[in-house]
């Protein structure tokens, strides 16, 4: 293929590998062309073939059964292995078409249906229950993880639980509203995505999960202008998201286009300098203070000049993002003064798409169970995504190793299970 055809190289999917010997020649015979020389082995060449299947199957074992004529004796073949009727491989299945692909139960079991393998929402279901409770170890042990982590992005978006909605008045708590809360957190060599739905903010979410930190240095906290997403209890470098704050401004571009691109071209040359940033977070420090520095100065005079010159308002949509940006500023400014912190929250906006995507689909949970199975396999799914860990592969593991996991959960992480694997006689 040409240089920049945009396809993927055959390493980077996860296929089985099938050997297909010469069929006249191997290695060591004469060559057939020129009968001198000798063959001498190559690398194999590759062909890459994309095949389809159903999402779940089905066997039926059917062990013969013998029965003696005259004393009636019935002698039935030995099953191999232990058979339940939903193999652990069909429930990761389930589960990541869920939770990872946003494909509810009913259209899961209607495409099913379709494939001649019926199954019902219900069973279904059941499947990322067994899968839950399998990795339920896991999470927590993720969890410790994540509050220990350097760098703590958080977020939350609306979420529906029928039996908090539908509860009968008196047994309603005070605050009427569900979210589910995404936290990313960036240790020094790994990183863990983690989910909490209920009636709790991100900022109530955070403050559970530092209350589990053994570090006694102060995290980098990465997250939006909003107050509910800060830690009461708990002190953290708070550093607010630059792109929420070009937001406002790109949103008024129809009513000021003349002041809008020079506060977006700014922006434009403050992200672009991230890009070109170096990796060390030390470098990476003094390029930004050489470099976006005089950048970040130049939006703040700017915006200043236009409510100081009467060409905003105040209350007027402009005169609210400016002060938006000054009421933020020393958390906008926080990465041109600390090594380590992000310009923006989002990687973490990533992450709570999946939730979103989830809530779009399938609009609700029925119970807070429901919600918390969706809260534990996301969080295991999406670490494995950000570790470059197979998800599928995964899950199947832990579950195939579950007495050994619930032992040492410490060990089964998708960034090391795999030595478990290896070493396992």
């Amino acid at each position: 293929m040409q240089k920049g055809h945009g396809r993927r190289p055959a390493s980077a999917f996860n296929a089985e590998v099938i050997y297909i010997p010469h069929h006249d020649h191997k290695k060591g015979d004469s060559c057939s062309e020129c009968h001198r020389g000798k063959l001498h082995q190559l690398s194999h060449g590759s062909l890459l073939q994309i095949i389809g299947r159903p999402f779940l199957g089905a066997k039926q074992y059917k062990p013969e059964r013998l029965r003696c004529a005259l004393c009636g004796k019935v002698f039935r073949a030995t099953v191999p292995g232990t058979i339940e009727r939903v193999d652990i491989t069909a429930k990761a299945t389930v589960s990541l078409l869920k939770y990872r692909g946003g494909v509810p139960f009913y259209r899961q079991s209607q495409i099913q249906h379709l494939l001649g393998v019926p199954l019902s929402p219900t069973e279904l279901y059941e499947m990322t229950e067994d899968v839950a409770n399998a990795v339920y170890s896991v999470f927590k042990e993720l969890y410790n993880e994540a509050a220990q982590g350097d760098c703590i992005h958080n977020d939350d978006t609306k979420a529906k639980i029928l039996d908090l909605i539908n509860c009968p008045k008196k047994q309603r708590d005070k605050r009427k509203g569900v979210f589910t809360t995404s936290i990313l957190s960036k240790g020094k060599t790994h990183s863990v995505a983690l989910y909490c739905t209920g009636r709790k903010h991100a900022g109530e979410n955070l403050e559970d999960l530092l209350n589990q930190r053994l570090e006694k240095e102060v995290p980098i906290q990465a997250c939006d202008g909003l107050s509910h997403n800060l830690s009461k209890n708990h002190t953290t470098h708070v550093a607010k998201c630059l792109v929420h704050a070009r937001r406002l401004f790109y949103h008024l571009y129809e009513t000021w286009p003349k002041e809008m691109e020079v506060v977006l071209n700014i922006f434009g040359d403050i992200f672009e300098n991230e890009k070109q940033a170096p990796e060390d977070p030390e470098k990476r420090l003094r390029w930004h203070q050489r470099k976006t520095q005089p950048c970040m100065e130049k939006l703040k005079t700017y915006c200043k000049s236009l409510i100081d010159e009467k060409k905003a308002e105040p209350n007027s949509g402009l005169g609210k993002a400016i002060k938006y940006l000054e009421n933020h500023w020393e958390g906008l400014t926080l990465f041109l003064r600390m090594p380590g912190v992000p310009l923006t929250n989002n990687e973490n906006e990533q992450l709570i798409k999946r939730a979103v995507l989830n809530r779009k689909n399938a609009y609700f949970f029925k119970n807070e169970t429901g919600a918390k199975i969706g809260d534990i396999l996301l969080s295991v799914i999406e670490t494995c995504a950000l570790n470059a860990a197979n998800p599928w592969e995964y899950l199947v593991a832990i579950q195939k190793n579950q007495h050994q996991v619930r032992q040492c959960p410490k060990n089964w992480l998708p960034w090391n299970y795999q030595d478990q694997i290896r070493a396992s006689p």
